[in-house]
């Protein structure tokens, strides 16, 4: 299979699981997204009531702790979500009516999804600094932009290891990594084509939305603008989550001359 072919048959496939199967991806995202919109809606109220003493030190305390519940109940949701949508797709286990699942299962997602994460940071945080101490914002851009093109296929062959983790397979960060050669630049430019069409239809309607709420409350627009980044997150996270499953299948088989990768069936091979 050639490298576009490749491309291709990820986009292809992982279209073919979500759009094939919405049943399960209400099942796996739904009651998650009530949780994550419940606190957004929460930090809106918040804002609300402290918009005439922004800058008070109560609503600070509150922002801060808000903050912070949010980014957790985010970890655990997106974790939870994770491991249901490739267990799915590489197990064809189904997921439950109410999936609020968190266990141990999906705690060591979440701490190797971290552990990706934060090395990731830590490179950009390195070529940042060193950026600053130039002085030169130019070469603070350019040395970000060149660890991003170096870093982000390896991110995402090392992220081979979360659906293994998902499904219960022993792989390790350097395993993953070997097994995702020739893989790491079509996930990333599948996850992209994929993801680019939902964010400018996110910005669209956002755009009309806010012309046609220019009479409601200010309260209600948020609380508009809170669901509908959600929802459209939701469907590009389920999405990005796809490629992964089906990067997975391929690496997995090691020969990508006839890949048999997760489709609309969502069965293993």
């Amino acid at each position: 299979m050639s490298s576009f072919a490749m491309f291709m048959h990820l986009v292809k496939s992982s279209i073919s699981l979500v759009f094939d199967n919405l049943g399960a991806v209400f099942k796996v995202v739904s009651a998650w997204f009530l949780v994550q919109l419940a606190v957004a809606l929460a930090f809106v109220v918040v804002l609300a009531l402290f918009a005439g003493n922004p800058a008070g030190s109560p609503f600070l305390l509150t922002a801060t702790a808000m903050s912070v519940v949010g980014a957790l109940v985010g970890l655990v949701a997106a974790s939870s979500i994770a491991v249901a949508w490739h267990r799915f797709g590489l197990l064809g286990e189904q997921p439950p009516a109410v999936n609020l699942r968190f266990g141990g299962l999906e705690l060591r997602f979440a701490l190797k999804s971290l552990v990706i994460t934060i090395g990731f940071g830590v490179a950009y945080a390195i070529a940042g600094g060193i950026g600053m101490v130039t002085g030169s914002t130019v070469i603070m851009s350019v040395l970000v932009l060149a660890v991003a093109i170096v870093l982000i296929p390896i991110v995402f062959r090392v992220s081979l290891v979360l659906p293994a983790t998902a499904v219960e397979e022993t792989l390790g960060f350097k395993e993953a990594y070997e097994a995702g050669k020739g893989l790491g630049w079509w996930m990333v430019l599948a996850t992209l084509a994929l993801a680019l069409p939902f964010a400018i239809a996110t910005g669209i309607l956002q755009f009309a939305l806010g012309l046609l709420d220019g009479a409601l409350p200010l309260v209600i627009v948020m609380a508009k603008a809170a669901a509908i980044n959600l929802l459209m997150q939701m469907i590009m996270t389920v999405l990005a989550l796809s490629v992964l499953t089906n990067g997975y299948k391929l690496a997995k088989e090691g020969d990508r001359s006839q890949p048999d990768v997760a489709g609309s069936a969502g069965a293993p091979a």
